[in-house]
C-alpha cells in the first residue's frame, strides 16, 4: 500500500507545490500591479478600496487555512522588499544577505506560519524567482513589457543629468551625451573610489575640478533594442551645441566646442568665496558675464519647411526671413521656443524675461501681438513651452515649471485678439508636460504626475488627453524617469523613452496592450466565487455548530471583496473622465493682470485687454533712510570681538527651465583665520578647512588633499559695507523672524555694476578676474541694466544681521532667463561649542600621492 501510494502523495505534494507558487505569484503582482498602483495613483481613497478588497478576500478563505495563507503570503512580500534590499550589495554578501533573508523566512514560516515543507520550499522558490525583476520594473508590467535599458552612460559624477533629444530627422533616434564607454576608470557612483596611487598634480586637480570629456551618444531603437550609433562630425557638432544650450551646470562649467565639460571655478577657490559672503553676488555676476561672452544667441536656419530662414536673437531683435521676405522685431528675448498658428497666421514664441508671440502676416509684415509677464504669471521666464494642437482651440501653449516654483503647469491659449484663454492649470507643482504626439486626429499629452500617497515627491509617467475642457487621464505607471519623450521603434510603433535620474542611463517602454487589471480582477471575482462556493459545500461533523459564522463570513465577505474593487474602479473611471486629481478643468481668461476663470469655451471667448492696458497691482513701496541701522549692525558683525566665531548656512541657486544648479555651505568661522565648510558644488559634494596658513580639501573621489597658502585673510562680513550707499532709500518689509529671533527686513536695489570688477586680482577665481580685467567694458554691457535686490534681516539684542538674499534675473541666450539667488545665515554668535580641529587631526588622513 504504502508503495502504490508513493506515486500519489508525490504527484498530491507537486500539485500543491504548484498552489502555493500560483498563491505566491497572485500575492506578488496583486501587491505591485494593484495594492500599490491604487494607492500611488488615488492616495488614501485607493489604499482604502484595496484594503477592502483584500480583507474581503481573507474573509472567504476557510478558518483552518487561514493562518498558513497569511504567513504564506506575508513572507513573499517580506523576502521580495528584503532581497530587494540586500541587492544594493553583491558578490559573497548578497549570497550571504539572501541567504539570511531566506533563512529567517523559512524559520517564520515553520514556527509561526505552520507552514509544511511544500509551502516552505514554495516560498523559497517564489523568493529567488522575485529576484528576477527589479521591483521598479515591476510595477510597470500593467502597462508595459519588462523595460529596455541601457548601462549607465556618464560617470564623472559632476552633473546631475544630461537632455535627452530625438533627432527629427529620424524619428526613431534618440541622442543624448556621456563619457562611460570611452573614459572606463570614471568610478560608477560619486564617492565610490578613492584616487589612489595619483601623482600629486593629478590629486590636486581631482580635488580642486578637472575637465572632463564628454561625448555623443545617439541610440537607433530599430526593433525595440537601444543600438548606439556613430554619427558624422557635422551631426556631433550640432548635438554638442544643443548641449552647450542647456547649460549643465551654469554657471561654474561651460562646455568647450569639442564637448569638454569646463569648470570655470575651482572647489577651494569657491568655497574662500562663499565664506566672503558680501562677494558672492558679484562673482556670480562675473560667472555670468564670462558664459555669456562664450555663448551665441539663438539661430535656427530654417523653420516649419522653410518658411522662416536665417533667424537670430540677439537679445535687442528678432531678424530673419519669412517667405523670402526680411523683417526684423524689437525684443528683449533670448529663445525662439516654437511655432504655431493663430488664426490662420503663422507666429513664434518667443521667451525671455516675459513670453511673446511674433504674429506674421500674409504680405511678410511681423508684430508682437500677444505678451506675457511675470505680473500675470510669476515666473513665466522659467516656463517650458510646449505647442500642441487643440481641437476646436486651435494650437495652445503647454506650460510647465520648476519644481521649486509657486507656478504650476498651464495649458493657455492665444486668441486672435491679442489675449490669452488659460483652459487648464495644474493644482501640484510636480505636474509637468513632457512630450506631445497627435494620433488619428487626437493630440496626447505625456506628462509627469505626482503620486499622492508618499510623503516624498515623487513623478509617474501619465499619458493624458484635452477633452471638452478637461485633462483625461489614459494611463499612468508608477515609475520615476525624466526626460520622457514619445519615440518611434523604426516599425511604426510608438513608443515611451526617458533617463534613469542619478544612473545616467536610457529606459525604453513598450507598450504590451494587455489588459493586466481588468484581467487580475476578473482572476480575483473567480476565487472568491471559488472560495464562496467550497465554503457553501463544507462538509463535517462541525459544520451545524459552524454554520452560523460561515453564512455570516459567506454573506458580508463578498460585500467587502465587490465594495473593494467597485471603489477602485470608481476612482479610477473619475479620475479618467473627470479632471485629473493633478489639475483643475475651470478654464480662465487673462484680463489685464488678474486670471479670471470661466467655462471652457471655443476659440470665440471674449477678449482679454491688452498687456499695454494692464494696471500694476504693486502694493506702494515704503521707502525709508535706514543707513544708521545697516552701518551699526554690520559693525557688530565686523567686530572680532563682538563676532569672534560663528556658524553660517547659505547656497547659490540659478534655475534654467527644469535645470538647477546649487553650491551649498553648512559651516563655522572662527576669526581671525579659521574656517570650516561641508560645500556642494553642482551636486557634488565636497569639505573645505582653513586653519591659518593651512589649507585642505576633501571629495568623494580623493581624501584630504593639502593645498597652498590661502590668497587673503578671512574677511566675511567686509565686502557688505559697500551696500551701506543704497540704504538711504531701502525699502522697508514686513518684519519677520529668524531661527524665531524677531528680525527687521530692508530690501535695497543694487546696480550690477556696483558688483562687478572690485576684487582684487589674486583672490578667488583667478580666471575670470583675469577675463574681467581685460574686457572689463563688455563685462557690464553683457548684463545691461541688471538690478540685484539685496534683502537683509537685522535682530535686536544686540543689533546684528542675521540673515541675508540676493536675487536677480539673468536674460540666458537661447534659454528664456534664469532667476539667481544667493543666500546666508549667521547663528551663534561666539557660542563656546563651536570648534575646528587643529591641523594635526586632518593631516593623518592626508592622502599621499
Amino acid at each position: 500500500m504504502k508503495t502504490k501510494d508513493r506515486p500519489q502523495r508525490l504527484v498530491s505534494e507537486i500539485l500543491q507545490g504548484l498552489g502555493w507558487l500560483l498563491l505566491g505569484a497572485y500575492v506578488y503582482f496583486g501587491y505591485h500591479l494593484i495594492v500599490l498602483t491604487r494607492a500611488w495613483e488615488d492616495g488614501l481613497v485607493g489604499l482604502i478600496a484595496a484594503s477592502l478588497a483584500v480583507l474581503g478576500l481573507i474573509a472567504l478563505v476557510p478558518p483552518e487555512k487561514r493562518r498558513t495563507v497569511l504567513a504564506f503570503s506575508f513572507l513573499v512580500l517580506f523576502a521580495d522588499r528584503s532581497l530587494a534590499a540586500v541587492a544594493l550589495s553583491s558578490g559573497l554578501l548578497w549570497a550571504l544577505q539572501a541567504a539570511a533573508v531566506l533563512a529567517v523566512g523559512t524559520l517564520v514560516g515553520r514556527l509561526v506560519g505552520r507552514l509544511n515543507r511544500t509551502a516552505l520550499l514554495a516560498f523559497l522558490l517564489a523568493a529567488l524567482l522575485s529576484t528576477s525583476l527589479s521591483r521598479s520594473d515591476v510595477k510597470l508590467l500593467a502597462h508595459f513589457m519588462p523595460p529596455v535599458k541601457t548601462p549607465p552612460l556618464y560617470g564623472g559624477g559632476t552633473i546631475d543629468y544630461f537632455p535627452l533629444f530625438v533627432d527629427p530627422n529620424r524619428p526613431d533616434r534618440v541622442v543624448t551625451f556621456g563619457n562611460r564607454e570611452e573614459v572606463p576608470g570614471e568610478p560608477e557612483s560619486r564617492g565610490t573610489q578613492p584616487n589612489v596611487g595619483a601623482g600629486r598634480e593629478t590629486l590636486v586637480e581631482t580635488a580642486r575640478l578637472k575637465r572632463e570629456p564628454l561625448f555623443v551618444y545617439a541610440f537607433d531603437l530599430s526593433g525595440g533594442a537601444f543600438r548606439r550609433v556613430p554619427l558624422p562630425d557635422a551631426e556631433n557638432a550640432a548635438w554638442i551645441d544643443r548641449l552647450r544650450r542647456d547649460y549643465p551646470g551654469f554657471p561654474f562649467f561651460t562646455i568647450d566646442e569639442d564637448g569638454t565639460l569646463v569648470p570655470i571655478v575651482a572647489r577651494d577657490d569657491w568655497a574662500e568665496m562663499m565664506f566672503d559672503f558680501g562677494r558672492v553676488p558679484g562673482a556670480l555676476l562675473r560667472l555670468d558675464a564670462a558664459q555669456l561672452r562664450r555663448t551665441a544667441f539663438d539661430v535656427k536656419a530654417t523653420l516649419e519647411g522653410g518658411r522662416f530662414q536665417d533667424l537670430v536673437l540677439d537679445g535687442k531683435a528678432l531678424r530673419g526671413t519669412y517667405r523670402g521676405t526680411a523683417f526684423r522685431i524689437p525684443t528683449a528675448a533670448t529663445e525662439i521656443a516654437g511655432h504655431l498658428t493663430i488664426d490662420g497666421h503663422d507666429a513664434l514664441v518667443l521667451l525671455g524675461t516675459d513670453l511673446e508671440l511674433a504674429t506674421f502676416a500674409e504680405d511678410g509684415t511681423a508684430r508682437i501681438t500677444h505678451r506675457l509677464d511675470a505680473e500675470t504669471i510669476p515666473d513665466i521666464f522659467a516656463a517650458e513651452v510646449l505647442i500642441a494642437p487643440l481641437p476646436p482651440y486651435g494650437d495652445a501653449l503647454l506650460l510647465s515649471f520648476p519644481t521649486d516654483s509657486p507656478e504650476t503647469a498651464k495649458i493657455i491659449l492665444p486668441r486672435a485678439d491679442g489675449g490669452w484663454e488659460i483652459l487648464y492649470s495644474a493644482q501640484d507643482p510636480l505636474f509637468r508636460f513632457e512630450d506631445v504626439r497627435v494620433q488619428s486626429g487626437e493630440t496626447r499629452f505625456l506628462a509627469l504626475a505626482p503620486g499622492r500617497l508618499s510623503g516624498y515627491a515623487q513623478r509617474f509617467i501619465g499619458e493624458y488627453v484635452f477633452d471638452r475642457g478637461r485633462l483625461v487621464q489614459r494611463w499612468m505607471a508608477p515609475t520615476s524617469l525624466i526626460n520622457v519623450r514619445y519615440v518611434s521603434d523604426g516599425q511604426g510603433n510608438v513608443r515611451i523613452v526617458g533617463t534613469e535620474y542619478g544612473a545616467h542611463r536610457l529606459v525604453l517602454l513598450l507598450p504590451h496592450g494587455i489588459p493586466v487589471v481588468p484581467l487580475y480582477t476578473t482572476l480575483t471575482l473567480i476565487l472568491a466565487a471559488g472560495l464562496i462556493g467550497g465554503r457553501l459545500r463544507a462538509q463535517g461533523p462541525a459544520r451545524a455548530q459552524a454554520r452560523h459564522a460561515r453564512r455570516q463570513a459567506v454573506y458580508w465577505a463578498p460585500v467587502v471583496l465587490v465594495a473593494g474593487v467597485l471603489l477602485a474602479y470608481g476612482t479610477t473611471w473619475y479620475g479618467r473622465v473627470a479632471p485629473s486629481a493633478d489639475g483643475t478643468a475651470e478654464s480662465a481668461r487673462i484680463e489685464g493682470d488678474r486670471i479670471v476663470q470661466t467655462e471652457p469655451s471655443a476659440p470665440s471667448a471674449s477678449p482679454a485687454a491688452p498687456s499695454s492696458e494692464r494696471a500694476s497691482t504693486s502694493a506702494p513701496e515704503t521707502r525709508v533712510d535706514a543707513r544708521s541701522e545697516w552701518t551699526t549692525a554690520l559693525a557688530r558683525n565686523l567686530d572680532p570681538e563682538q563676532s569672534a566665531r560663528f556658524e553660517v548656512t547659505g547656497y547659490t541657486r540659478n534655475a534654467i527651465h527644469k535645470r538647477k544648479t546649487t553650491s551649498m555651505l553648512s559651516g563655522a568661522v572662527i576669526l581671525p583665520d579659521r574656517a570650516f565648510g561641508a560645500m556642494r558644488l553642482a551636486g557634488t559634494p565636497y569639505r573645505y578647512y582653513r586653519y591659518g596658513e593651512a589649507r585642505y580639501v576633501w571629495t568623494g573621489q580623493t581624501e584630504w588633499v593639502p593645498l597652498g597658502a590661502p590668497a587673503a585673510p578671512l574677511s566675511p562680513f567686509r565686502a557688505l559695507e559697500k551696500l551701506t550707499p543704497y540704504f538711504a532709500a531701502a525699502e522697508r518689509l514686513p518684519d519677520d523672524t529668524v531661527l524665531g529671533v524677531p528680525a527687521r527686513v530692508y530690501r535695497v536695489h543694487v546696480p550690477a555694476a556696483a558688483l562687478l570688477g572690485d576684487d582684487p586680482p589674486n583672490v578667488a577665481l583667478p580666471n575670470v578676474a583675469r577675463q574681467n580685467a581685460e574686457r572689463p567694458d563688455e563685462n557690464v554691457g553683457a548684463l545691461g541694466d541688471l538690478t540685484v535686490d539685496v534683502t537683509v534681516w537685522l535682530t535686536d539684542d544686540p543689533l546684528r544681521l542675521a540673515q541675508i538674499e540676493a536675487r536677480w534675473l539673468l536674460p540666458v541666450p537661447g534659454a528664456g532667463a534664469t532667476r539667481q539667488e544667493v543666500f546666508f545665515r549667521f547663528y551663534h554668535f561666539n557660542d563656546p561649542g563651536i570648534f575646528i580641529r587643529p591641523p594635526e587631526d586632518i593631516e593623518r588622513y592626508v592622502q599621499q600621492p
